[in-house]
């Protein structure tokens, strides 16, 4: 009973060192920070998401892989920073734009525990959105850089990768046409 009853104690205890890794924790606090900020000051959602979700993202990664290696290969450093600064607004204001339709809705952000090896440097925080009995999973791909710092470089929601959705948006466009379109869909937002 003794050894049922440490093993009990034992899975508990590794649920929560699984559920505090850093990462989780970073996405956490994040998403704590910015809706607690929004609920002081919602007219400054733009600010409020460069300040708290910004950082932790590698956009430029992110658009690396939107692109394709030889496409971001050819492409000049100029290119390649229109682009980027062009991708992370877009998702500021999707983030934006979601936040604003779920503002005054009633949800509960759960997070689930991460399992990794010890000392893994790629790892997937899951998260659900629940509202009612709906359940919306959404995972954050993350690295911890050089540095030490975990980065975000893909999310899925309900099991779809945002990557992979502009990727095949942008597989067969020039850079500079996949630039203007990118800078076509910010300007209607």
């Amino acid at each position: 009973m003794k050894q049922l009853f440490a093993f009990v104690i034992l899975v508990f205890m590794l649920q929560n060192v699984w559920a505090q890794h850093p990462a989780s924790n970073l996405i956490e606090t994040s998403t704590k920070n910015v809706l607690t900020a929004l609920s002081t000051d919602s007219a400054n959602t733009e600010e409020i998401l460069k300040t708290h979700v910004v950082p932790h993202f590698d956009f430029r990664l992110m658009s690396k892989w939107v692109l394709g290696k030889k496409k971001w290969k050819k492409a000049s450093t100029e290119q390649q920073e229109r682009f980027i600064h062009a991708f992370q607004f877009l998702l500021i204001r999707t983030y934006q734009t979601a936040l604003k339709e779920a503002a005054g809705k009633k949800f509960k952000i759960r997070y689930l525990p991460v399992r990794a090896r010890l000392g893994a440097k790629r790892i997937k925080v899951k998260s659900q959105i629940i509202q009612g009995n709906q359940k919306t999973p959404i995972d954050f791909n993350m690295y911890q850089n050089k540095t030490g710092d975990w980065k975000v470089y893909n999310i899925y929601i309900a099991g779809i990768s945002l990557l992979l959705n502009y990727r095949n948006e942008f597989k067969r466009t020039d850079i500079e046409i996949a630039i203007t379109k990118l800078n076509t869909k910010n300007q209607e937002g």
